[in-house]
């Protein structure tokens, strides 16, 4: 199936214009997050066209050591956060650099990191996963360009699902533990209070194993 896919794939020509070259993981920008949540990634995708919905960008936050996306279409440029967090990495503009920013984290209690003006590849996670939302859309949207927010859960999921080249674990299991399971598996458990032990207990060993290997 995998060999019928990369066929498929190579005689897409809209796959082929969208394509982006693999770019290699660099150990040397490795950092020292080593838990969940202790620094999440924001930033914007504008210039995309305006939505039949009339959305005309996506907020980005991916967190940074498990590299899971979240990402919410936006009419502007205004948008609620989601806490709490030690750190909190985004560029210089003015939508993240302000005096309600300045007091969120004061009271909050989070460290607010900004990438330099010259290097914005500081926050190389959200604009890699900003690339691939953008050929997504591209891709999935050729045929009506004002229906890319149809298709944004749909992405979510298939990156959320997928191995990530650095860490070697797709973000799905390095934040809830386990691998996302297909439709196909649904099965209902008549012993929910059971399930729910069984399943606490497994989360706590998977996530003492897997977030130091992915470090």
């Amino acid at each position: 199936m995998i060999e019928d896919i990369k066929k498929i794939v190579m005689k897409c020509s809209t796959c082929q214009r969208n394509g982006k070259p693999v770019k290699n993981y660099h150990p040397a920008l490795a950092t020292d997050v080593s838990n969940a949540f202790k620094r999440v990634c924001v930033d914007l995708v504008l210039g995309l066209s305006e939505s039949d919905e009339g959305y005309v960008g996506v907020m980005i936050i991916v967190e940074f050591l498990t590299k899971y996306p979240f990402a919410k279409p936006i009419r502007k440029k205004e948008c609620n956060l989601f806490g709490p967090f030690e750190e909190l990495l985004s560029d210089q503009g003015k939508e993240f650099c302000n005096q309600i920013m300045d007091e969120l984290s004061k009271n909050i209690g989070f460290n607010h990191i900004t990438t330099s003006a010259y290097n914005p590849r500081t926050n190389g996670i959200t604009e890699r996963f900003n690339q691939t939302l953008i050929e997504a859309f591209r891709k999935l949207s050729e045929a009506n360009i004002r229906k890319w927010h149809v298709y944004l859960p749909y992405v979510l999921m298939a990156y959320r699902s997928r191995i990530h080249n650095s860490t070697g674990f797709s973000p799905y299991e390095l934040l809830f533990g386990r691998k996302m399971i297909p439709f196909t598996n649904w099965r209902e458990d008549n012993d929910e209070s059971q399930a729910i032990l069984k399943r606490s207990e497994e989360i706590r060993n998977l996530i003492d194993n897997v977030h130091p290997e992915a470090a």
